[in-house]
């Protein structure tokens, strides 16, 4: 079969929402130049910090960076007077293009039903093409108003602790650790035979390893991993579902839409913080496979 290559024209007619929680990502990067006379840690010389936008915001910009008109709908964008919950912090430290260590400040904060019911209008209103689902189980995906929303397809993000909540006639997203929690099984295979007939289709990302999916309507099938120097996982996620939906959108090609998703995220692994992968880069990969 031969093998579709996008490009910008595929996207410039889509429009997609986004629901999710947001994060906020914190670079610290330095040096260690000396040992650190209060104790074993290391001692980082800091030379520079920066913050960058995470989360549902993430695949808002990457879906942008493609061309897609992105919808933003969570909490901070349509809490009636301003009063939103606060956005969890992961502060990363760098050091020599390398993460020595992470911590976060987060908390959860279930959004209320009547921003669920805002959520809800404010799509209604939108009419989008498809709808992301960016869930990092920090509040914004609670309760059932996510069944509310299937007039349009649904592609899910997945987090374990929310499993319970997802419409079946959603698309699911997730690793395979996440899957492990979800199904108590190591082997992705079987854990996928648990879960697929609950749900309209599984996409199985693998990081170093193969993708796999199946929307059920065919065998499972394998995507290979694109060989990369990794040097930040930070927002791949994020990435590869911004890719895969818009892809997939506009052209209902399942195997073409998951390669092209795991090509684009493993760009943008060989940057450091959340790295959206330009179209000049994209077309130049594409061309040299």
């Amino acid at each position: 079969m031969k093998k579709t290559t996008f490009n910008e024209n595929h996207f410039k007619k889509l429009r997609i929402a986004i629901i999710g929680d947001l994060i906020v990502d914190r670079y610290i990067s330095g040096t260690i130049d000396r040992k650190n006379p209060e104790s074993a840690a290391p001692l980082v010389n800091v030379e520079s910090i920066r913050r960058v936008l995470g989360g549902a915001w993430n695949v808002r910009e990457c879906l942008w960076r493609l061309g897609v008109e992105a919808l933003s709908f969570h909490c901070q964008d349509i809490s009636p007077g301003g009063k939103n919950p606060p956005v969890p912090v992961k502060t990363r430290i760098i050091v020599d293009h390398q993460q020595i260590v992470r911590y976060d400040r987060e908390d959860v904060f279930p959004i209320s039903p009547e921003l669920q019911e805002n959520i809800v209008k404010s799509v209604r209103r939108r009419k989008p093409d498809a709808i992301i689902v960016s869930d990092y189980a920090k509040g914004t995906i609670t309760g059932n108003y996510l069944d509310q929303l299937l007039d349009f397809p649904m592609y899910i993000d997945a987090h374990p602790a929310n499993y319970s909540l997802y419409p079946t006639a959603a698309v699911l997203k997730m690793n395979r650790r996440e899957l492990r929690k979800i199904t108590g099984l190591d082997d992705p295979l079987a854990g996928i035979d648990v879960i697929k007939k609950d749900q309209k289709a599984i996409i199985i990302t693998g990081g170093e390893r193969e993708t796999i999916y199946t929307d059920n309507c065919r065998p499972m099938a394998q995507a290979p991993a694109h060989k990369r120097k990794v040097y930040d996982v930070t927002g791949a996620g994020d990435v590869f579902m911004a890719a895969f939906v818009a892809a997939y959108t506009a052209t209902k090609l399942l195997s073409s839409s998951v390669e092209f998703a795991n090509y684009v995220a493993g760009l943008s692994v060989e940057k450091i913080g959340s790295y959206h992968p330009k179209w000049d880069e994209i077309n130049r990969g594409q061309c040299d496979e």
